[in-house]
């Protein structure tokens, strides 16, 4: 069977020459010179209309240009016979998968077939006979214990739990002794290297060694004849050295460099834990007292005065001092400052301990006879509870007059109150 190959140039080729499926009644032979080919031009002869080279090579300029056909056209290999291409042949590459189609309507389900016969059963071979037990075999010896396996490796830290809900904050307690000094700073760095002296003038060079006696001079001897030059001699050994002379005395040193400048200072050590201000520059002050009761008629204002340092109850002038104003002729409710620093915090704490009833009481801390930004109030109704400032701080000089400013809501409850009064 003749296998035919598709070839456009070949389709052009047939058609130049006119080929016919059937043969002519006598062929036409064209027989070109040696290295020459067979070539078809135009009228002109000019251009190339087709060419056949001394190789056998088909060649048409023009097929590129030519009007496109609808026929392949293909050529034995073996005969160079042209023709139209079998269907079989002339199949191009594969194109691309196409997109899938849409999925087909599902057919109705078939009617089930009828249940086939069941076929008779086959006849169960014989059994066949136990084969012989073999001998057990003897018990292997126990091998040796293996090495110890290697430690395995530590497994990874669990994850932290969660950190617990900050407690409430608690009453401030007593104050504590006075923090230990910070450290000491680092040494600050050692100073550049200073610049070097100039070099000392150069000592003075030693005298020069005593030269060796010299021998004495032998007797000059008759002038021999003049002998033929002999061969050269021998290179002499080298005599010895002669002796080194004595070192000179060393030169003056040089004058030593300039200083060089100070290395930078070191950074400050961290500062040490504030004290708790019981030293010369700080103090604490603690006063107890329990509210006063009605009395409307002789303190219209509702307003007194305590000193942060005394205890007992307030008054208002009738049985014991008067507390309507920080001081008078007749009393006096504040404290001198011992010392100058800054207070930093007003602790109250109140407790109902006869007739409970809601009330809220508000206590100001005076200097120099005027009110400072330093408050808090504590509201009770059968309870204890308490409240601070520790947000305000006030500047306060030695000789200073603290008191403390009390204002109530109601006259009915009792309380005991405490304060705390912290400068450091």
């Amino acid at each position: 069977m003749m296998h035919l190959r598709r070839s456009v140039l070949s389709a052009a080729v047939f058609c130049a020459l006119g080929v016919a499926s059937a043969a002519t009644a006598q062929d036409v032979s064209v027989t070109p010179p040696s290295g020459g080919g067979f070539v078809v031009k135009d009228s002109s002869g000019a251009a190339l209309h087709f060419k056949v080279d001394t190789n056998g090579n088909v060649i048409v300029p023009g097929l590129a240009g030519a009007t496109q056909q609808s026929a392949v056209v293909c050529f034995n290999v073996a005969t160079g016979t042209f023709g139209p291409c079998n269907p079989a042949t002339a199949v191009g590459p594969t194109g691309a998968t196409g997109p899938a189609g849409l999925t087909g309507v599902t057919g109705a389900t078939g009617i089930a077939g009828s249940t086939g016969t069941v076929g008779a059963a086959g006849a169960t071979g014989t059994t066949g006979a136990a084969g012989i037990q073999g001998v057990t075999g003897p018990t292997g010896t126990t091998g040796s214990t293996g090495a110890t396996g290697p430690q395995g490796t530590t497994g990874a830290q669990g994850i932290a739990g969660v950190t617990g809900a900050q407690g409430l904050t608690g009453f401030t307690g007593a104050t504590g002794p006075t923090g230990a000094n910070g450290a000491t700073g680092g040494t600050g760095a050692t100073g550049g290297t200073g610049s070097t002296g100039t070099t000392g003038a150069v000592g003075v060079t030693g005298a020069t060694g005593a030269n060796g006696v010299t021998g004495a001079t032998g007797n000059w001897g008759s002038t021999g004849a003049t002998g033929a030059y002999g061969l050269t001699g021998a290179t002499g050994a080298t005599g010895s050295t002669g002796s080194t002379g004595s070192t000179g005395a060393t030169g003056n040193s040089g004058t030593t460099g300039a200083t060089g400048a100070n290395g930078v200072p070191g950074a400050a050590g961290p500062t040490g834990p504030t004290g708790p201000g019981l030293g010369m520059n700080s103090f604490t002050f603690v006063a107890s007292f329990t509210n006063p009761g009605p009395d409307a008629a002789n303190n219209p204002s509702g307003i007194y005065y305590q000193s942060p340092v005394t205890a007992g109850g307030i008054d208002f002038g009738g049985a014991g001092r008067d507390q309507r104003a920080i001081y008078s002729a007749a009393t006096n409710n504040f404290a001198v400052a011992p010392s100058t620093c800054t207070l930093k915090a007003l602790n109250v704490g109140a407790f109902n301990y006869n007739v409970s009833g809601a009330e809220t009481m508000t206590l100001t801390v005076m200097k120099n006879l005027a009110a400072t930004t330093m408050t808090c109030s504590v509201t009770t109704n059968g309870n204890g509870s308490s409240c601070a400032d520790t947000t305000h701080t006030v500047a306060i000089t030695a000789g200073d007059t603290l008191s403390l400013k009390f204002t109530q809501t109601s006259t009915t409850p009792y309380n005991m109150v405490t304060t705390t009064l912290i400068c450091q």
